[in-house]
């Protein structure tokens, strides 16, 4: 065989591998050009899927926001609250500012909690638990320092969650699926409520304790000499049963801090009643505690000065 004709052989081949290379990158470069107008296509099932997931996102922000709107709110009326309460000024306006405390808390129930607990129906709580957790321990707070100047008593969580569990029932059924999946077994309405973690209840009466040293600093500028040593014991109490509790987040160890200096404040205030009561007259105490640099007098009982 002539070298001419291997030659010729040889050449002929690598055109044919060489066409048939262009032609399968022609094909695939064709099927990647239907792929991408595929893709750019809005009526196709890709760019349907992400505009889906992009108004579920936005539906989420926006249900978010109105959420944190609303614990603004409930902040906002529970500090008042606590004003209110720290306003009480013998038996006289006791009953009195309690009448319009609780119709204060009602309100605040039926409005923004209810408004809230619509926001979280048939949600996920843990998803917007930070956007009302703020509110929901101010709120914690007030209740709790209203319950305890009404009875004495601290409030439970179970009475927590009663005032945040509305008479209505939820809008969407909830069914109990029986042995047959295609059928449905009875309907099951839940009542309508917003979901309380145990924790935010524990750190909501973590901050009770400053607003009752700061009653019985009141109390000791009003006279009452009683009232302090009777907070005191409450304060121990509650800082007992934060000991054994632990901690269990930075947040806690930030309240158990302040809880510990409020517990102090009290401890002094009753020291310098116990030791040197006898001593100063009870018109000059509210002077006589005003050594103690560290204790925020707020004796003027009309001055939110003190509750910042």
């Amino acid at each position: 065989m002539s070298d001419s004709y291997k030659k010729s052989s040889r050449s002929s081949a690598f055109l044919a591998g060489k066409r048939i290379h262009q032609r399968l990158l022609s094909e695939r470069h064709s099927d990647e050009a239907v792929d991408f107008n595929e893709v750019t296509n809005r009526d196709s099932s890709i760019i349907h899927m992400f505009h889906e997931c992009q108004e579920e996102l936005d539906m989420r922000h926006d249900k978010y926001e109105r959420i944190a709107k609303l614990s603004r709110n409930v902040t906002i009326e529970s500090k008042r609250v606590i004003f209110l309460l720290h306003r009480i000024n013998g038996d006289e306006s006791c009953k009195r500012i309690l009448d319009e405390v609780e119709q204060k808390l009602d309100l605040l129930q039926n409005t923004e909690w209810h408004q809230i607990a619509l926001e979280l129906q048939n949600e996920d709580p843990y998803q917007f638990l930070r956007a009302y957790s703020p509110g929901l321990q101010e709120y914690v707070e007030a209740l709790a320092f209203f319950h305890y100047v009404q009875q004495h008593t601290l409030l439970t969580a179970q009475q927590l969650k009663h005032s945040l569990t509305f008479s209505e029932l939820s809008g969407n059924d909830v069914y109990e699926p029986g042995i047959d999946s295609t059928v449905k077994g009875p309907i099951l309405l839940r009542p309508l409520s917003v979901y309380v973690p145990l924790t935010e209840y524990i750190l909501g009466l973590a901050d009770l304790t400053g607003e009752m040293m700061r009653m019985a600093i009141n109390c000791i500028g009003r006279g009452e000499l009683s009232k302090p040593f009777e907070l005191c014991q409450c304060i121990r109490s509650m800082h007992n049963a934060f000991l054994s509790y632990g901690s269990h987040s930075r947040e806690m160890l930030v309240k158990f801090s302040v809880l510990r200096q409020s517990m102090r404040k009290v401890e002094d205030a009753c020291y310098t009643l116990k030791v040197r009561g006898s001593e100063i007259p009870r018109h000059l105490l509210a002077d006589e505690l005003k050594s103690l640099s560290h204790l925020p007098l707020c004796f003027e009982t009309n001055s939110d000065d003190c509750l910042d």
